[in-house]
């Protein structure tokens, strides 16, 4: 059944690879084809920092780094992705952006990912969330659907409404330096059921990972309202 209905999709609808414009063969890989998918590296399991997992080339084998520059003064204290915001993997988190569906492929690397990392314990798995004003522009939180996925594979709850954007913020431009990206989030989270999140270790949930701005505020937000440990989940991270 599956051989067939990928069959009719590709004479019915057919797609091209948003990656390399090739017939996309199977509806289980979104809308990336096979071959992209292939060509697309997961981040490795070793040579990370221990903190956020940014992957270095280290010629020496498993140099521990106990965090990076990158992290320092973020104040969650484990952050892992399934891969690097490139190819296959940012033409999907894209289309995600557009259409609240995660592909078969997305799927498994969320579970690979979650399963394997140090993220137990948790009590609480939270999404990112959109400003009310995006929520309703968009109509879907694509941090949701990830968090959906993560929450099921490592059976701990899922808190939907816990975090809240209260302030609509403009869309990070490229030059930015974290000082205007930290300015442009100040106040834009609060936390409307601290007694929920106080003393709880939280896996906070987002699609990327780009400088870790929007982690860090969500982070100390919730930090100050109690919460005892925050931990980041993201489908990818800009390298």
């Amino acid at each position: 059944m599956k051989v067939l209905k990928d069959a009719l999709l590709t004479t019915l609808f057919p797609t091209a690879c948003h990656v390399c414009g090739q017939l996309v063969e199977s509806n289980d890989y979104g809308v990336a084809c096979q071959q992209c998918w292939q060509a697309y590296q997961v981040l490795p399991t070793n040579n990370l920092c221990l903190k956020c997992g940014y992957p270095f080339e280290i010629p020496s084998q498993n140099f521990p780094i106990k965090d990076c520059l990158r992290c320092r003064n973020i104040l969650f204290s484990l952050a892992r992705a399934c891969g690097a915001y490139e190819g296959a993997m940012s033409a999907s988190i894209l289309a995600l952006k557009t259409r609240p569906y995660l592909c078969e492929k997305l799927v498994e690397l969320i579970q690979n990912t979650v399963q394997k990392s140090d993220f137990l314990p948790i009590n609480l798995v939270i999404p990112i969330p959109l400003h009310l004003n995006r929520l309703k522009e968009r109509g879907f939180n694509q941090a949701l659907l990830i968090a959906e996925y993560a929450s099921k594979f490592i059976t701990v709850d899922l808190d939907n409404e816990s975090l809240a954007r209260v302030k609509p913020t403009i869309k990070h431009r490229v030059g930015m330096n974290v000082v205007d990206r930290e300015d442009s989030l100040k106040g834009a989270f609060q936390v409307t059921r601290p007694r929920l999140v106080k003393g709880q270790i939280v896996l906070l949930v987002d699609d990327v990972f780009t400088t870790g701005t929007t982690i860090s505020v969500a982070t100390k937000a919730l930090l100050e309202a109690g919460a005892k440990e925050v931990k980041v989940f993201t489908l990818a991270r800009v390298i």
